[in-house]
This record gives structure tokens, C-alpha cells and sequence, in this order.
């Protein structure tokens, strides 16, 4: 190796030597960057926050987290960091095994108690977070409208639609299923940091977006007394597409919530394929509600009760004014 020499400044000679070159990057790991900027691309064009995040300081500190990596599944404390500083708290990365890759969020989404309690003349339908392809999905919304269907009656003073712990998933069966409790029309919305919007509702025994289709029913229900009173339980263990549904019956006429604040992820996820059987499910809108009231956060209830036995005899004495 050249050494060049040079003196101290005592006389001595000292030994440099020439700054260190940076190592040839290999192919592998050319490939994994390749994949990092892919990502990082895709997030700066759809991103809900894309409009506030300094770009190039993300890039370089999620690129420095990928250095040196030569598999995919090197990866993901990068993809990690990268989901993290989106600062969503919703967006999350897909591997081909099923697993998730997601971000830092101080959001506390726990599960909590929701006991049941059986209301004199008051139907009570709960509806469950559902992940599943298209046919379990449409058998999904029947089974909750046969259930609404098994307890309808000219007796009823109102309905419990408890969201309590819907963990979210897909939020079109969902919709779909509750839609003769919710009503016809427009439910809420899509809003993207442009303020543009994608409506969504319940129509004709289908959940649809923007008019097109998303989960029907061969032979939807109708209930006996149209537009009733509904009572909305909600908890911080409901969220995502859950919150969706709590969004949903938001401006409702004849509607009250009780319970908790949720989950804080009232926004919508688009997925976006990575290559290699990666998605990344990415928060591009917040939800607003038929009011045009826009959330993305957590949502608080009309009425805030923690304690059991005080809300379901407040959903009584409610439903039964």
C-alpha cells in the first residue's frame, strides 16, 4: 500500500494514509436497495403525510438502516424504520409468509372487557373485524343480516351495535352486513390530503365505493320499522376498518355513541405491490363521516363510559326515551 509521510509539528515524521474508498456494492445487495428506493417512492407519491415529511432525510435514513444488507428478509428493521417515520401509525408491509412488518406507534389499541348484556325489546348486533377472500366475505355480511333479520320485531324500541374490539380488516362485508340497521345513502368518506373524496355507503344491499360494488347481497334485508334508534358501543380496541363502521353511523339521525375512545386509526389503506409477494399496505386517506367531518384519529363517543354496568343502563334508559 503507498504510505505518503509528512512531519509533526515537533519534527517527527507522520505517517498518512489515503482516505478509505467505499466497498464496491455487490448485487445482492443492489438488489435490496433497489426494493428500499421502490418503497420509499411509493410512499413519497401516496402517502396520507406526503405533504409533510422532508423526503430526502427519510430516504437517507432508511437507506443507511438497508446498508449492506443482501436478503429480502435483511430488510425489515429498514422497512421498519421506514414505516415508523410515515407517522401514520396504520401503514404496514405484508411478507410473502403472512407476517407483518409495521412502524413504531404509541397508540394503545388493546383489548378490553366488553361483556353483553340481553335489553327488554332492544336488538343487538355485534359486529366482528373480518379478514377473508371475496366468497367468505359475502357470507360474512348475510350472516349478519340473518341475524338481524332472526331479531327483528314490531316490539323493538331500538338497536345495540357494538364495535367493541373490531379489530378492522375489511370493511366492505362489514358495511354490508349492518346496512339495514345503517340505512340507505351515503355513510362517509375517503379524503386525501388534497381534500379529494371517495364516498362510500350502503345501497341497494351492497357496500359500495364511489358507485361501484364492492360486497353485495343476493337478497337483502329490509327491517320492519325503517331508521331506527341505534345505540354505538365503542372501545379503544376498535380500530381500522372498525372504525370505518363507527364513522359510518357518525350524523346519523336517531344515533348516539357509548363507551371508550378507539383505537386513533381512522384512515384508509391502499395496497401496493412490492414485487416478491411484499405489499405494502399504505394510509393514503382519512375517514370523514356523512357530515363531512373529517377524523384520522381516535374517535371519541357521544357519551364516554368506561364502567360496564353504568352503560348498558345508559343505552337503556337512551334507547327507551
Amino acid at each position: 500500500m503507498l504510505l505518503l509521510s509528512a512531519c509533526s509539528s515537533d519534527g517527527s515524521e507522520a505517517i498518512l494514509e489515503p482516505p478509505q474508498q467505499e466497498r464496491d456494492i455487490t448485487p445482492l445487495e443492489q438488489v435490496q436497495i433497489d426494493f428500499i428506493n421502490n418503497m420509499v417512492d411509493i410512499m413519497e407519491r401516496n402517502s396520507i403525510n406526503r405533504n409533510t415529511i422532508d423526503w430526502p432525510s427519510f430516504r437517507t435514513r432508511v437507506l443507511n438502516v438497508a446498508k449492506g444488507k443482501q436478503t429480502r428478509e435483511q430488510l425489515d428493521p429498514a422497512i421498519s424504520t421506514a414505516l415508523g417515520l410515515l407517522k401514520d401509525n396504520h401503514s404496514f408491509v405484508r411478507k410473502p409468509n403472512g407476517t407483518a412488518v409495521v412502524g413504531t406507534s404509541n397508540l394503545d389499541c388493546s383489548i378490553q372487557p366488553d361483556p353483553v348484556k340481553t335489553l327488554e325489546n332492544i336488538g343487538y348486533i355485534r359486529v366482528t373485524g373480518f379478514l377473508g377472500n371475496e366468497v367468505e366475505a359475502q357470507l360474512f355480511a348475510e350472516e349478519i343480516q340473518q341475524n338481524i333479520q332472526s331479531q327483528d320485531s314490531e316490539d323493538l324500541i331500538g338497536w345495540v351495535v357494538d364495535l367493541r374490539n373490531n379489530r378492522g380488516g375489511n370493511m366492505w362485508p362489514m358495511l354490508a352486513g349492518i346496512g339495514p340497521i345503517l340505512g340507505e345513502g351515503i355513510a362517509g368518506y375517503f379524503v386525501d390530503p388534497e381534500d379529494e373524496q371517495l364516498e362510500w355507503g350502503y345501497f341497494e344491499g351492497a357496500s359500495k365505493l364511489s358507485g361501484e360494488t364492492i360486497t353485495s347481497i343476493a337478497t337483502p334485508y329490509e327491517l320492519l320499522e325503517p331508521d331506527p334508534k341505534v345505540a354505538v358501543l365503542t372501545n379503544r380496541g376498535a380500530g381500522s376498518s372498525g372504525e370505518a363502521i363507527i364513522v359510518a353511523f357518525r350524523a346519523r339521525a336517531n344515533t348516539r355513541s357509548f363507551g371508550e375512545s378507539s383505537c386513533g386509526v381512522s384512515t384508509s389503506n391502499q395496497g401496493f405491490d412490492l414485487g416478491d409477494d411484499y405489499t405494502l399496505l399504505l394510509t393514503t386517506a382519512a375517514f370523514a363521516d356523512r357530515a363531512e367531518t373529517l377524523y384520522g384519529g381516535r374517535i371519541a363517543p357521544d357519551e364516554a363510559i368506561a364502567d360496564s354496568e353504568v352503560l348498558w343502563a345508559r343505552v337503556e334508559e337512551w334507547l327507551g326515551e
